[in-house]
């Protein structure tokens, strides 16, 4: 496998869905439900998908975002074009404050012939346990409602953070537990012909799920601290079937 140093792009996560599937007007063959099924832009699956055609193809540039579903597909061959890629969560994904990020979907091809280089990148959703982060490391809010704040020039934003009144940081030790990014899925691929396919396994670093701040006070004093960082999801794998048994790189 060929690890890829490029990150994938950083998508909003409402994701733009533009016309996704081209079909062909040939009639289809009886072994498929239709001859022809393309991915075409950029896909988000709100639910599960099952595609069962003589030809898949994911057309140059399109960008599949399956979430936390399943995309199937059953094809005589599946082509992916330059550039195309297929993934679970932008990097820049959080899951709502204080929750572990959402486990990644999975992918399954299996078909007579499958060729390309798609980028594929299956690590689950970051957890959000998202405190004061830095603007830099951002271009702007993870979540319109973290409010902005100035510190010696630089813009950092007020993410997740907790007050508790009338208590110290021993009364309220399940605050201070950290959050982990969700499980990553696989690309199962079973196929007669792997020959032409080499799939890209983006080996981009997640910001993370950032210390969550807790603020407190009592009568006697104020105090914060911050929860310890959880552990970021991992990329996933690409498994082959080789004998009837996955191999995963």
């Amino acid at each position: 496998m060929i690890a890829c140093d490029e990150e994938l792009k950083e998508d909003p996560i409402e994701v733009e869905q533009s016309s996704p599937v081209e079909e062909s007007s040939s009639l289809p063959d009886e072994s498929y439900d239709r001859e022809n099924y393309s991915f075409n832009g950029t896909i988000n699956l709100a639910e599960s998908l099952f595609v069962r055609a003589r030809h898949v193809q994911f057309k140059a540039g399109s960008a599949v975002k399956i979430n936390s579903h399943t995309l199937s597909i059953e094809a005589d061959t599946v082509t992916f074009e330059g550039n195309s890629s297929v993934l679970a969560f932008n990097p820049t994904e959080y899951a709502s404050c204080k929750k572990n990020g959402s486990n990644s979907g999975m992918v399954e091809v299996t078909a007579n012939i499958v060729s390309g280089v798609p980028t594929v990148d299956l690590a689950g959703q970051n957890a959000g346990q998202i405190g004061i982060y830095n603007g830099t490391r951002v271009l702007e809010p993870i979540d319109k409602s973290h409010e902005v704040w100035i510190n010696k020039g630089e813009v950092w934003y007020k993410g997740c953070i907790t007050y508790v009144k009338g208590k110290y940081p021993k009364d309220v030790p399940e605050l201070f537990e950290p959050k982990h990014g969700g499980k990553p899925g696989a690309f199962l691929v079973s196929s007669n012909n792997y020959e032409d396919f080499k799939p890209l396994i983006s080996n981009r670093v997640a910001h993370g799920s950032y210390e969550a701040l807790v603020e407190g006070s009592t009568r006697k004093i104020s105090w914060w601290r911050t929860a310890a960082k959880g552990s970021d999801s991992q990329s996933g794998e690409v498994c082959f079937d080789i004998s009837g048994e996955y191999l995963c790189k």
